[in-house]
Parts: structure tokens; C-alpha cells; sequence
């Protein structure tokens, strides 16, 4: 299920902002793989679905964890984990400016998006028009 929303997100970025992904990124040294890379920018995307291993996730991204190297290294200057879901978390994560959720409706025909704070930061998009 992961990998519908990781391939829906890939083409959603090429078809709507003409942006080219790079899938499974590696950076120097080897030890680890982001989801997405947007090379020409150093931005690094990981994505998971209805929280699953969410701190693990969390954690690759901290001080000691397997992407912090290419951080320091510069090789990835901004990162965003995205949470793919059905229903609003009911967890706050405040010291976790990375992490936003995408919840759907029961529909599929829209998602609203929230921060790491559970703050609605986007208004409610619709995916059919």
C-alpha cells in the first residue's frame, strides 16, 4: 500500500509541477535510502502510510540517525516526511517541523493537510474536479 501512495506522489509532482523525482535516493557514504529526491534542490522526501513506523522515520532524520550524515554533508539542505492516511492522528509531535500528515476523506475525492502540531496548514483540496 506504501508504494501506491509513493508512485501516486511521483507522478502527481512531474504532472502538476513538472518536477522529476529521483526514487530510492542514496547519498555518499552509503547506509540508507530516501524515498524521493529533488536533486537540484538537495531536497530529500520520505513517505509512509497511516503512521506505520512513523518514529522510526522520525528518528533517520535526527541527530545519529541514517540520513543525518547527508544533512551535515550538505547533500540534503531540506526534507519533509509525509504521513499518507484515512484519519487524523490523534498524536502531537512538536519538535518535529518536518513531519506533515495527508489525510484523505472516506472518498478519496480530497485531503486536508496538518503539521506535526496537528495545525490544518493547507485548506481542504479536492482531487476530482
Amino acid at each position: 500500500m506504501e508504494a501506491q501512495y509513493q508512485d501516486e506522489f511521483y507522478r502527481a509532482c512531474f504532472a502538476n509541477l513538472g518536477v522529476c523525482l529521483t526514487s530510492e535516493w542514496a547519498g555518499k557514504p552509503l547506509g540508507g535510502r530516501v524515498d524521493f529526491q529533488v536533486k537540484s534542490v538537495k531536497w530529500a522526501i520520505e513517505c509512509v502510510r497511516e503512521g506505520d513506523k512513523l518514529e522510526e522515520h522520525i528518528a533517520k532524520f535526527e541527530a545519529g540517525g541514517r540520513y543525518y550524515k547527508w544533512i551535515i554533508s550538505g547533500e540534503i539542505q531540506e526534507y519533509i516526511l509525509l504521513d499518507f492516511r484515512k484519519s487524523k492522528p490523534k498524536k502531537a509531535r512538536d519538535n518535529v517541523p518536518f513531519l506533515y500528515f495527508i489525510v484523505f476523506s472516506d472518498d478519496w475525492t480530497s485531503y486536508d493537510t496538518y503539521d506535526a502540531k496537528l495545525r490544518q496548514v493547507v485548506e481542504t483540496k479536492a482531487l476530482l474536479s
